[in-house]
């Protein structure tokens, strides 16, 4: 007995109408019948549906069918290949969705602090109580490196000044009048300390200059190195606050 003929003789037993049945699937009385005539063979899912409605296993429903059976891989790895689409592009949706909250609730607001900001290719500048500022904006896709936009002072007073989450990065301008008659300027090397801790002896020397020398003019200029890094840190907090 092939599928068509099995389907009709259960749907029979079940006292049920092809109506019936269509309405239980979700199809037309069309589909009911071309399936129980042989036209066209009902799906995996739709044959799942069938055998429990007809309380019947898919083996008792397909057996010596082989051509249904042949249909029923088929749609098996079919199915399988589009479960594993689906998670997989439920997962790319949602992490676009996640990411998308992310930036326009943490990134594009910063960015729109820099938005009065003088602009060029490769910068924006403020300036603002006798300091020059520069900060970057972070175009999309783009992230915050370290949680924040960085601000730096930019071409004025003793020393080059950048916060950048809870590090700061001090190097010497050494076009300063301060070094003026300073043999070998150009030992000074940059340095990263901890924001909330800046007096501790403490510091990381990065580059080939001598770190050990910015942080002795840090101590010497101290009342410069504090007043140009408090005006930095009130411009970064305006950002990133």
């Amino acid at each position: 007995m092939d599928i068509g003929s099995k389907l009709k003789k259960h749907r029979i037993q079940h006292q049920l109408t092809q109506e019936a049945v269509a309405e239980k699937l979700h199809v037309s009385r069309g589909t009911i019948s071309s399936w129980e005539t042989g036209r066209t063979f009902p799906d995996i899912e739709k044959l799942i549906y069938l055998s429990e409605l007809y309380e019947l296993s898919l083996d008792q429903l397909l057996k010596e069918d082989p051509i249904i059976m042949e249909t029923i891989v088929t749609e098996r790895k079919k199915l399988k290949r589009y479960k594993g689409l689906k998670i997989i592009g439920t997962c790319l949706l949602g992490l676009f969705l996640v990411y998308n909250l992310y930036w326009f609730t943490m990134v594009y607001p910063r960015n729109a602090k820099l938005k009065d900001w003088t602009h060029t290719d490769s910068n924006n500048y403020l300036e603002k109580n006798g300091y020059t500022f520069q900060a970057h904006d972070l175009k999309y896709p783009m992230f915050l490196p370290n949680g924040n936009i960085s601000v730096a002072n930019y071409k004025c007073g003793l020393f080059w000044i950048s916060i950048d989450g809870d590090k700061v990065f001090v190097s010497v301008n050494t076009s300063d009048p301060a070094l003026k008659g300073v043999k070998d300027k150009e030992d000074f090397g940059m340095i990263r300390m901890k924001r909330n801790d800046l007096n501790s002896s403490e510091y990381e020397s990065l580059g080939d200059g001598n770190g050990e020398l910015t942080r002795q003019l840090m101590i010497k200029h101290s009342t410069e190195f504090n007043k140009t890094y408090e005006a930095i840190e009130r411009v970064w907090k305006e950002i990133n606050g």
